[in-house]
């Protein structure tokens, strides 16, 4: 059964791992010959520090957002009472 696509729309709050993003199209490689043997070193050396460095990030993303969350429904209630008292 499919979401409505309302909810669809909504993030998620648990990151699920995706396929591995790339630095290099896998067309660059093919257009570019002579590039070829760099881009092979690119994806031995890089590709695999930035695709664990990239799943961190996206794991933690959602962290962040309640951390910010956290902190601004607090001050948007005072800020509401304040206002009110006034």
């Amino acid at each position: 059964m499919s979401l409505p696509a309302v909810i669809r729309r909504l993030p998620r709050l648990h990151w699920r791992g995706g396929s591995p993003a790339q630095i290099v199209p896998d067309e660059a490689v093919c257009e570019l010959p002579d590039l070829a043997p760099d881009l092979k070193v690119v994806a031995r050396e890089l590709v695999p520090a930035f695709c664990a460095l990239d799943a961190a990030a996206l794991r933690r993303a959602p962290e962040r957002a309640l951390r910010w969350l956290s902190v601004a429904m607090p001050l948007l209630a005072v800020g509401l009472v304040l206002a009110r008292l006034i």
